[in-house]
């Protein structure tokens, strides 16, 4: 199966167990997310955490829209969408978040989108320019993308690449962003 390949060609990958680790109350006071998020989506908007693992942003984020609004959480990992499922049935989210399993950096959404959160998984990513420009084509014309990587897998020279990666797939970089054990940078498509 691909998504097996794929999982097993980025052995880093984060897993169900060490997310849980990751996503523990310090972190809530650092990554605050829907303080770190809230300035780029609106109500109505059409969101993708993508990597999303066990929701950490997915939740937040779904609290932030109304109406038509919801996030898409996407993983390649189905055991962390099942995490998800069941945080938004406790949670009564369940009207604004869907989940999607995919198996390859090539996929399809049903619905374009305005903004996309990518944090601390591109490094992840077997081929991370062809995955820039999925995005990239998955966006609606006035979006935006965010992406952020952690201080203790990214070093500044592969992630100013990412950024290079991400400007060849067609989105402009609108700023670079500090965010506490990462970098982040804010791009439009």
């Amino acid at each position: 199966m691909i998504r097996d390949k794929l999982i097993q060609a980025t052995p880093h990958i984060c897993k169900l167990t060490t997310g849980y680790k990751f996503a523990n109350l310090l972190r809530g006071t650092v990554h605050r997310q829907q303080k770190m998020l809230s300035p780029f989506i609106t109500q109505e908007m059409k969101v993708m955490d993508i990597g999303c693992g066990d929701g950490y942003f997915t939740l937040p984020v779904a609290r932030l829209l109304t109406g038509e609004g919801c996030v898409y959480a996407v993983d390649v990992q189905q055991e962390m969408l099942d995490v998800i499922t069941a945080k938004a049935i406790r949670k009564k989210l369940t009207k604004k978040i869907k989940t999607k399993l995919i198996d390859d950096v090539v996929f399809e959404m049903p619905e374009q989108l305005d903004f996309i959160l990518a944090f601390f998984m591109l490094h992840e990513v077997p081929d991370i320019p062809v995955f820039l420009k999925t995005l990239h084509k998955l966006m609606a014309p006035e979006g935006r993308l965010f992406i952020a990587e952690p201080n203790h897998h990214v070093m500044a020279e592969f992630f100013n690449k990412e950024i290079e990666a991400a400007q060849l797939a067609g989105w402009k970089l609108e700023k670079q962003i500090s965010i506490f054990m990462g970098k982040a940078a804010l791009f439009k498509r």
